[in-house]
């Protein structure tokens, strides 16, 4: 039990090397994991090499995106190379204005809004009208409690 001010101390002190330990815990782990994915990688990668150079020798009809080989467990698929198109959207959109291209949409810049409003009765309403604002819902957050180490 916790009832004076040294016993809330130690008991921070334990929050501390609570977290502590556990940061040790989760860098030893991702540090595993890390090597792990590493690991499957090569492997992943050498058997997809080795399937790459099988598919060369077989005798495949392409189409004009790709060339494909099914078998049991799956598919073998070479995607050709095919143009992607890149785009300035700041110069089109200048260059496009006024055309079915360019699209206006209106936006809400609720967090400057919101510094105008303000609570009344569990209402919102325009802190400098007076008026109640449809739309805007008061809720409540919870009270929480929480311990800085």
């Amino acid at each position: 039990m916790i009832n004076n001010d040294q016993k809330a101390d130690r008991a921070l002190r334990r929050i501390a090397e609570i977290e502590a330990e556990r940061q040790e815990f989760k860098a030893f782990y991702e540090e595993q994991i890390r090597k792990l994915n590493t690991q499957c990688d090569y492997e992943r990668n050498g058997i997809i090499s080795a399937l790459r150079a099988y598919f060369d020798t077989l005798p495949v009809k392409p189409t004009k995106a790709q060339a494909a080989y099914r078998l049991p467990s799956g598919k073998l698929v070479r995607k050709f190379e095919k143009p992607k198109l890149e785009y300035d959207a700041a110069g089109l959109i200048e260059r496009l204005d006024g055309t079915e291209f360019v699209e206006y949409k209106p936006n809400l810049r609720w967090g400057e809004y919101k510094k105008r409003l303000a609570t009344v009765e569990g209402r919102a309403v325009d802190a400098e009208t007076g008026e109640v604002i449809e739309g805007v819902w008061v809720g409540v957050s919870p009270e929480t409690f929480d311990v800085e180490v």
